[in-house]
């Protein structure tokens, strides 16, 4: 059963010429680099990174791409910025059966309904906790129940909900 690791980007700075424009905030990048060191300790190996094109999801990976061996897939993609549930579910299901793990890095409002309304099991406490929101770099890892083109609602088991270093 497919792995599926969803991150929301760092903190990033407040005002920029758009919001696709914005950059990482100085705590965004610390909080990254923080991350991508604890990438082998948390087993996470995608073979395939679907990211946003706007800065701080790239700034955001960044980061992270040196830290994952071997290299995964990367495309990078325009309707991932902001994207709706709806939109991460099919561009999900899209991903064909050879892929074992993958990483969707993002936004919110749309990542953490997307990550929430997939979760149909596992351990209480972190359900609890994915129940209240995902901050800026959290991190929610999810075994999907069949393959990539049967991802939905509740197909999900919750293996990890990870926070950032720092509140």
């Amino acid at each position: 059963m497919p792995l599926l690791h969803l991150l929301r980007h760092a903190k990033a700075v407040r005002v920029a010429a758009t919001d696709r424009d914005r950059a990482l905030a100085p705590r965004g990048h610390a909080d990254a680099g923080e991350l991508a060191g604890a990438l082998a300790e948390l087993g996470i190996r995608p073979g395939l990174v679907l990211c946003s094109t706007a800065r701080r999801t790239l700034e955001t990976w960044q980061h992270l791409a040196g830290f994952l061996e071997p290299a995964p897939v990367v495309d990078l993609r325009d309707e991932l910025y902001l994207a709706d549930r709806p939109t991460l579910l099919g561009t999900l299901r899209a991903v064909g059966p050879e892929v074992a793990e993958a990483m969707l890095i993002g936004h919110n409002d749309g990542l953490w309904e997307f990550a929430h309304s997939l979760v149909g099991a596992g351990d209480p406490v972190l359900r609890r906790a994915l129940d209240v929101g995902l901050p800026t770099l959290g991190l929610v890892s999810l075994q999907v129940d069949g393959g990539w083109n049967e991802l939905g609602a509740g197909r999900c088991h919750l293996l990890r909900y990870r926070l950032p270093p720092r509140p």
